[in-house]
């Protein structure tokens, strides 16, 4: 039988003893501020390393990311943290430059104009244009109510281009048809273009381009920063720094039980080495996936929330990563294709990781699927066999330079916005903001597709919202106007 070992928190100066669980960026952004702030803090993470999807691995002395993941510059609310935690010599500033393929041919992205109408067949390029426009005059006389991305994407680019690219690459990635996926997902993931102002602007200064932009989830991004060492470097000196203020951080630890009790404090039972421990809390803080985190509460949720719970989705994905003996195989930091295995391909060296020697260099392929489906379960020579055959034909890759090769997986990658999950979503917030010291951040817990800067200032966010010891709701709203933690 396991011994349950009862752990007391020595109160800080100020009284408040902090749980967080899970130690993706929005957990350690959330530590890192309360320990600066002399708070008790405790993170409970499942695994053997801090970082979460942010976290770099590294494998025969190669560093791979989850992906891999820069940090936007032109976050500035962000970037300062980003300065104050990371040295200037410890990571570099990159020019976003991808690609997606299409039509026989590599585009810019977000997608230009100009781009478009010199590389696309003039009858295609014509036939986009024509689409656009039609789109136009419609929408102003009968406007669309936008409610699935599919009418999102066509009444924004067209319905042609829609066709030959966004359609078809959506697909892929979410693994149902985009009329099944809410507008909301491409509002906050497609940058939108007016493809007629672009066109002026492209011809004057590319960073014009940013100033069309309306998204602030997905924001034209000229620049990104990224660590030397892989984006995990931020998480592992964001764990340092906590551990400087005395913050501890339980690795390898399983949570079982997060138990709400009448005198307004929190316990957390957790397992580490088959021994089970009890932390007493004032505050918990969830970032670990919201179907996870809801089944852990005592006493049990009711059936509605279980049921809201039950109806969001995840999409999985494989990173199937190889070293490569040749210094690169192509000068983007990513390729995106949508009739490949792989929906993204790429070159960890171009953006900045250093270690790799001479005419050696990482590669990451990103293929979406579902957790426990066909592609999750095979094995990692099935994907070395596709996709070095999806390369040959690529021309990007033969066989013989492959030097070695591994799989991660990740069974919550990206929360899937079908169309009604804001509904169910909505139901399990009400039951939330009746627990005022029980507090879901970030990406997963909170089931958005956010990038690495906003999921950690949600925990910025979190952190200052237990400081001040108002109640929920009393912070107000993150810059783009989304709640910052549940």
């Amino acid at each position: 039988m396991p011994r349950i070992v009862k752990v007391k928190m020595l109160p800080d100066n100020k009284g408040r003893k902090i749980v967080i669980i899970g130690s993706g960026l929005s957990g350690l952004s959330t530590g890192y501020k309360l320990s600066r702030e002399g708070c008790s803090v405790d993170i409970i993470e499942n695994k053997d390393y801090t970082g979460g999807m942010s976290a770099s691995i590294e494998k025969e002395g190669y560093i791979f990311d989850h992906g891999p993941h820069a940090f936007f510059t032109g976050n500035t609310s962000f970037y300062g943290l980003f300065k104050e935690v990371m040295d200037p010599d410890e990571y570099v500033v990159k020019k976003k430059d991808v690609r997606i393929k299409f039509n026989g041919k590599y585009y810019r992205y977000p997608l230009k104009s100009v781009d478009l109408l010199f590389k696309l067949c003039p009858w295609v390029s014509l036939a986009c244009v024509c689409s656009y426009l039609i789109t136009l005059i419609k929408n102003k006389i009968l406007p669309s109510k936008n409610l699935s991305a599919e009418e999102w994407i066509s009444n924004h680019f067209g319905r042609k281009l829609y066709n030959i690219y966004f359609g078809p690459y959506t697909k892929k990635v979410w693994g149902i048809d985009p009329s099944e996926l809410s507008s909301i997902f491409a509002r906050v993931r497609i940058p939108k273009v007016n493809l007629f102002s672009a066109i002026f602007k492209s011809f004057l200064n590319p960073k014009l381009l940013a100033k069309t932009n309306e998204q602030m989830y997905a924001p034209v991004i000229l620049e990104s920063a990224y660590p030397k060492n892989g984006s995990g470097a931020f998480a592992l000196k964001l764990t340092e720094k906590i551990k400087q203020k005395n913050g501890r951080i339980h690795l390898s630890s399983e949570v079982e039980k997060i138990v709400l009790s009448k005198n307004g404090e929190i316990d957390v039972v957790y397992r580490q080495n088959g021994d089970v421990y009890r932390l007493q809390a004032n505050n918990v803080v969830v970032t670990i996936p919201i179907d996870q985190a809801l089944r852990l509460i005592e006493p049990k949720v009711n059936h509605n929330v279980l049921n809201s719970v039950a109806s969001l989705r995840y999409r999985s994905a494989v990173i199937f990563c190889m070293v490569v003996n040749k210094d690169k195989l192509f000068d983007p930091l990513a390729l995106y294709f949508s009739d490949k295995l792989f929906t993204r391909i790429s070159d960890i060296k171009n953006y900045g990781v250093q270690g790799y020697p001479d005419q050696t260099t990482g590669i990451m392929c990103e293929i979406p699927c579902n957790l426990n489906d066909e592609i999750w379960q095979a094995e990692d020579s099935w994907f070395f066999k596709r996709i070095v055959q999806d390369l040959e034909k690529e021309g990007i890759l033969v066989q013989d330079y492959i030097k070695h090769y591994f799989t991660l997986r990740l069974s919550h990658a990206y929360p899937v916005y079908t169309i009604g999950y804001d509904v169910h979503l909505e139901v399990i917030k009400s039951f939330l903001k009746s627990i005022n010291n029980l507090i879901l951040t970030g990406r997963q817990a909170q089931f958005r597709y956010i990038d690495m800067d906003i999921t950690f200032l949600s925990g910025i966010r979190t952190a200052d919202f237990i400081l001040s010891g108002k109640p929920k709701g009393a912070m107000g709203l993150m810059p783009f106007g989304e709640e910052n933690f549940y």
